[in-house]
């Protein structure tokens, strides 16, 4: 399957992590009215814009300051991304820099839409967001598998329903 200028980021050594503290965390990220702001789907290909190539960019980059969290499968749509992130359960009980910015879903996701808005508005490229995400919590192996397979059959699926 080719996927355009964004690959799919795998990283599968993360399903171990699932039984031992961590919680996976499917998120799906849609722009302002289902606007095709991060690129468009031609010949079965995602062709993306600026802003979807921010985004991609920026979402690679989501778990590199935080020892809880760890970004595994991800994909940028026409108007939205999923994404799939695994979250330490529990905090490291020595007070550390590193734990002071192990922050909550919520927040990693606000941080992330605000980076990705405000490099827009930099550069003057036509972007917004919707104002909230969708996540759906998982801890089983069949669970992030299904997830995974979701993500990877996403253009496939665009082409049936352009909503998803």
């Amino acid at each position: 399957m080719k996927t355009g200028v964004l690959i799919l980021f795998v990283q599968d050594n993360n399903i171990s992590k699932i039984y031992s503290g961590w919680t996976g965390h499917f998120i799906t990220i849609v722009t302002r009215n289902r606007i095709n702001y991060l690129g468009e789907i031609k010949n079965g290909e995602m062709h993306h814009s600026v802003a979807g190539v921010v985004a991609g960019i920026l979402w690679s980059d989501v778990a590199n300051c935080r020892s809880n969290v760890i970004r595994s499968h991800f994909f940028v749509m026409p108007n939205h991304l999923h994404g799939i992130l695994l979250i330490r359960n529990k905090q490291p009980e020595t007070d550390t820099i590193d734990q002071r910015f192990a922050i909550s879903l919520e927040s990693i996701i606000r941080l992330y839409k605000g980076a990705v808005k405000k490099y827009c508005n930099i550069y003057k490229v036509d972007f917004n967001w919707q104002s909230s995400f969708h996540c759906h919590t998982f801890q089983t192996e069949t669970e992030y598998r299904n997830f995974v397979k979701y993500i990877e059959d996403n253009i496939k699926n665009w082409i049936n329903d352009p909503q998803d």
